[in-house]
């Protein structure tokens, strides 16, 4: 593969001696060792990329209500949360989340124990 630019630099050859797992891989290029781990990788970059697309909203939804009502949201959930209401709720969807999200690596590895009971038992 001849740069982009026309040196005529030959990057193929670069990459596929590179350390770290540089190289490209049936016409892609990889940064790690396994191609797996870097399809893996791009997943946890993109979700990373939503969860801060969230935040960002988030944080605008708390401004605009404050600013159009006068309420400091952000002040009431933690206020909602200190009271503990909902703490048992929460606590059971959080662990049907892990559950969801993790359970692909569980069924590879063939365990039958939850990621809580694992953390919990170490």
């Amino acid at each position: 593969m001849t740069a982009l630019d026309g040196s005529g630099y030959e990057w193929e050859n670069t990459l596929r001696d590179a350390p770290f797992g540089d190289k490209i891989v049936d016409g892609g290029y990889t940064a790690l060792p396994d191609p797996v781990a870097d399809r893996i990788f791009e997943v946890v970059m993109c979700l990373a990329g939503e969860v801060w697309a969230v935040r960002d909203r988030l944080r605008l939804a708390e401004a605009a209500i404050a600013s159009e009502y006068g309420i400091d949201l952000s002040a009431a959930v933690d206020v909602y949360r200190e009271r503990g209401e909902s703490l048992d709720a929460m606590r059971e969807d959080r662990d049907a989340f892990v559950e969801r999200v993790l359970r692909p690596l569980r069924v590879r590895t063939g365990s039958s124990r939850t990621f809580n009971e694992r953390a919990i038992e170490g």
